[in-house]
This record gives structure tokens, C-alpha cells and sequence, in this order.
């Protein structure tokens, strides 16, 4: 049993966000897979949201917070830049996929075409439009450098390359990915690593 708990379902791209960040650190962790808005992850996170995370007498919420926690503690590959300018790519990139990425892929499309919220289909199409913008930033950058924050991988690979996999199950998302070759070349490279395939989650339901 380890002293560091990730608590979360593991189809939350959050919590696969900072499953992956362990691993890439060589971290043991065990998983509590606690579903959202129960009373159990009320009780660890007031919001109810996943993940929350535990390290000793530590409590956490917030899976940036978590990442760059353990990212920090923890021996192995640093995965956060130490130049200014390396770290202002990554924030830039972490803000991207929390405020406008996991909006538009995973609430606006992911979900509905899941079936697990409703969304008017005209709604999921326009998704599928900007989508397809936010895909073409992150392949022009893509195409100038190995990874979002630089030459090496970094916390804002892990936090959008969860996304992905899910946008990939979409008929919105294989149009938008077929376009963006960089894009799949990054997110093949990365899905070799023992990191993404130890994390891959189960389909919901």
C-alpha cells in the first residue's frame, strides 16, 4: 500500500492527468476510484469534483495543483520547465486545455455523444467548428516543437493528451484529428509510453 492516493473514476482525463504524472515520476499511488458529487469525494473535495489526492497527512484537490505537487516532491524527469519562458508555454498550454479545451471536447462533445448528457445537435456541430481551430493552434505548435511546452514532455502534454483519447471516440473529433498530422504524430508518440497505457480507462457505463 502506498502513501500517495489518487481518488477519482479513472475516465476523468483529470484523474488519468495525475495517474500519468506519477507514473512518469516512478511514484507509487493506489486508486480510489470515488465517483463525482458522492458523499464520500464531498468529503475530500467540498466542490465534489475529481480528483482529490492524498500524500501522508496532505490533502490536495485540483488536478494542477496535484501535478505540479507531485511533479515538484517527488525524484525523476522534471516535467515542468526550469526556463521562464519553457513555464510561460506550459501555464499558457494548462490554461488553454482547462478554460477552453475540456469545455468545447469533453462537455460540448464528448459527453453528449456519449450519451451521458443531453446537448441539442446543432450545439454539438458548432462544437465540432471550434474544435477544429483548437486543434489547428495545437498543431501549428506542433509542428515548430517535440511537445505543447518544448522539447521534452511536460505536465501540459499530460493534461491534454487524456482529452484526446475521448475526442478521438467522436465522429467530430476523427474529422478534426484527421486534419492535424502533427497532432496525431504527437499523440502516437505519446500513447506509447508506459504511462498512457497503464492509465487507459475503461468506457463509462
Amino acid at each position: 500500500m502506498s502513501d500517495v492516493t489518487i481518488y477519482g473514476i479513472p475516465q476523468s482525463t483529470y484523474v488519468r492527468s495525475c495517474r500519468m504524472t506519477c507514473i512518469e515520476k516512478g511514484v507509487g499511488y493506489d486508486l480510489d476510484p470515488l465517483m463525482p458529487q458522492s458523499e464520500e469525494m464531498l468529503a475530500l473535495n467540498p466542490t465534489g469534483s475529481v480528483p482529490a489526492f492524498r500524500h501522508g497527512d496532505l490533502l490536495l484537490q485540483e488536478a494542477s495543483a496535484i501535478a505540479r505537487y507531485i511533479d515538484e516532491i517527488f525524484p525523476g524527469p522534471k516535467l515542468q520547465p526550469d526556463d521562464a519562458a519553457g513555464r510561460a508555454q506550459l501555464n499558457l498550454w494548462m490554461s488553454l486545455t482547462a478554460d477552453n479545451f475540456y469545455q468545447t471536447m469533453i462537455r460540448d462533445i464528448v459527453l453528449p455523444r456519449l450519451g451521458l448528457v443531453e446537448k441539442p445537435e446543432e450545439a454539438i456541430v458548432e462544437a465540432g467548428k471550434t474544435l477544429e481551430v483548437q486543434l489547428k493552434r495545437t498543431d501549428d505548435t506542433l509542428q515548430q516543437r517535440p511537445y505543447l511546452a518544448g522539447d521534452a514532455l511536460s505536465l501540459a502534454d499530460l493534461f491534454l493528451v487524456p482529452i484526446l483519447f475521448w475526442i478521438e471516440k467522436t465522429p467530430e473529433g476523427q474529422a478534426a484529428l484527421a486534419k492535424v498530422p502533427a497532432v496525431n504524430s504527437w499523440y502516437q508518440k505519446i500513447g506509447e509510453r508506459k504511462s498512457f497505457k497503464e492509465t487507459d480507462p475503461p468506457m463509462p457505463g
